[in-house]
């Protein structure tokens, strides 16, 4: 049985959205990026990017499982910070540990 998916609005930080978008050119679907990113990054401790990095950023529909869209939306209230600032962030650390899109890259969970 195929996981349930949801779309999911992000303004991703110009930086983050480059450097995502570079990686999907080698490595495939925008998507799934961003799934192994929410679901790879421990969401309750990841530290923020400064809030106004995406303000004024183009929007990207994503489909993510409907279990990691409901952990971002639920740690963005606990923590409360915004979808878009918790999303941003986990996305952009989890670029920082990947390595260049010339080799293979493998995940491991942090999310302890």
């Amino acid at each position: 049985m195929a996981a349930i998916k949801r779309k999911l609005f992000l303004r991703l930080t110009s930086d983050v959205n480059d450097r995502v978008r570079e990686l999907g050119r080698y490595r495939g679907d925008l998507s799934a990026h961003v799934e192994d990113a929410l679901n790879h990054i421990d969401l309750r401790k990841v530290e923020f990017l400064p809030r106004t990095k995406a303000h004024g950023c183009r929007g990207v529909t994503v489909m993510v499982s409907a279990a990691a869209n409901s952990r971002l939306r639920a740690t963005a209230e606990q923590r409360e910070c915004s979808i878009t600032v918790l999303a941003n962030s986990a996305i952009n650390e989890w670029l920082q540990r990947a390595p260049t899109p010339t080799t293979k890259f493998s995940t491991r969970s942090n999310r302890g």
